[in-house]
């Protein structure tokens, strides 16, 4: 009935499976629990930072998503760790088949997140091992990687930001009166957002009309990273 994402590199702390029942047993409408993490390196010694810690997850976000507002959270930014995850499986049922653009634990958690059934765990449940070969993992970044993530070209990212979204339209449309319409409104509007940042294409200063008044409506905030998203666009060549 409720199913554990395992990657094979990782460590399960053994209060884990123990831990996560319990909530899916105290609450019938839990779909879908992600926790933090502890990071490791190749050869188990334990690193600086929990997963959340190194994803920045705010303090307000785990107050959103603890009442109920985790599709808000998960529409800006994805922070669910599918080495983590553990899921009813009649989410499946939803869920499947995963999108082409979508990676498949932040599909789960936000289709999760949309139905009402989303919710995280503080404390971290598992060793999250970190080396070379990781499909994705979780690294520090330093200044450097920082800096080429600002100014590097945005047009790619942003087409393949607009199926995924498109994609998810779609979902909760078949999905019917079981998501709540300001969530399907979210959707819409990030999707109008996005193209707004499509057409940023070309001539730089151009682009600061979009910008300023994409900021002023608060979507750079509710659907990027606020003023780095908006200094992205300025700064980026396509």
């Amino acid at each position: 009935d409720v199913l554990f994402l395992c990657d094979q590199d990782d460590v399960w702390h053994a209060k884990k499976l123990a831990t996560l029942m319990a909530a899916f047993e105290l609450r019938a409408d839990l779909l879908l629990l992600c926790t933090d993490a502890c990071r490791i390196d190749e050869g188990g010694t334990a690193l600086p930072r929990s997963l959340f810690e190194v994803l920045k997850v705010s303090r307000v976000e785990l107050r959103r998503i603890h009442a109920g507002q985790g599709f808000d959270v998960l529409l800006r930014r994805s922070l669910a760790t599918g080495a983590t995850i553990a899921l009813r499986r009649t989410l499946l049922e939803d869920a499947l088949p995963f999108p082409a653009a979508w990676v498949h634990d932040e599909w789960l958690a936000i289709i999760a997140a949309a139905l009402g059934g989303f919710d995280c765990v503080e404390q971290p449940l598992i060793d999250y091992r970190q080396h070379a070969a990781n499909q994705i993992g979780m690294p520090d970044r330093d200044l450097g990687t920082k800096w080429r993530d600002l100014v590097k070209p945005r047009a790619a990212l942003i087409d393949m930001l607009l199926a995924r979204d498109a994609s998810l339209e779609q979902r909760l449309a078949a999905l019917g009166s079981r998501v709540p319409d300001p969530r399907r409104e979210r959707v819409a509007e990030k999707l109008r957002h996005l193209r707004a940042r499509s057409d940023l294409r070309g001539v730089p200063l151009r682009r600061f009309g979009t910008v300023l008044r994409e900021t002023a409506g608060g979507r750079y905030r509710r659907y990027g990273t606020g003023w780095r998203s908006a200094l992205r666009d300025v700064l980026r060549h396509d």
